[in-house]
């Protein structure tokens, strides 16, 4: 007999249509794009907080993914500075929102016209969706207590100044050993769009045979 293999899936489903709505998708999975310390490409294969492996998140982007009782959640994390010291400063760039790109019309077809897409992001005329694949950007949890985020979703543009991605951005000192928590919904800030990730409809991710 063949031998099973395991995989990542995303399971959506919308009960609140008549019929529900469902989709799902296995996790796209990729090695890892850093080197090691002797220069040969990282063996690791990542499908959950792309584009490093975990080993490398830490060394090339000082964030760790840990488990937190929201699930998995992002902390700053530099092995050479004390707890509590400042990893990154206001107005840094933590990580891009990188995913699929999907249209309107192919979100629509995922979740339908009226849900939002648990890790989906609209910029201009186009949606960024992490659904299946998972950048680290979607692991970021999210906080109702403004003295406890420290970062927000932003636009970030190219040299022509017209839109080229959502970013984490530090909106103070993120410190070592720190949960990152972000606002899903309107920053203070009018340069800071409302994003609203879905968080009545039910989905989830988990390992399935196959």
């Amino acid at each position: 007999m063949p031998r099973r293999k395991t995989v990542l899936a995303f399971h959506f489903e919308d009960k609140s249509k008549t019929p529900s709505k469902k989709f799902a998708c296995d996790l796209e999975c990729k090695r890892c794009i850093a080197k090691t310390i002797n220069g040969q490409d990282c063996k690791r294969t990542v499908c959950v907080g792309l584009p490093y492996c975990h080993q490398h998140l830490e060394s090339k982007m000082k964030l760790k993914v840990k488990d937190t009782r929201y699930g998995k959640g992002v902390f700053a994390w530099d092995k050479d500075k004390a707890v509590g010291a400042p990893v990154f400063k206001k107005g840094d760039l933590i990580t891009k929102y990188e995913g699929e790109i999907l249209t309107k019309r192919q979100l629509e077809a995922r979740y339908g016209k009226d849900s939002t897409a648990p890790y989906g992001i609209q910029l201009e005329n186009k949606f960024i969706d992490l659904a299946c694949k998972r950048g680290i950007g979607g692991l970021f949890n999210h906080s109702d207590d403004r003295e406890e985020r420290s970062a927000s979703l932003v636009q970030y543009r190219d040299r022509e100044g017209s839109p080229w991605g959502i970013a984490v951005e530090a909106d103070k000192n993120v410190l070592n050993k720190k949960q990152i928590l972000v606002s899903y919904h309107a920053g203070a800030n009018s340069k800071k769009k409302k994003y609203r990730f879905n968080e009545n409809n039910a989905h989830y991710t988990k390992r399935v045979n196959k």
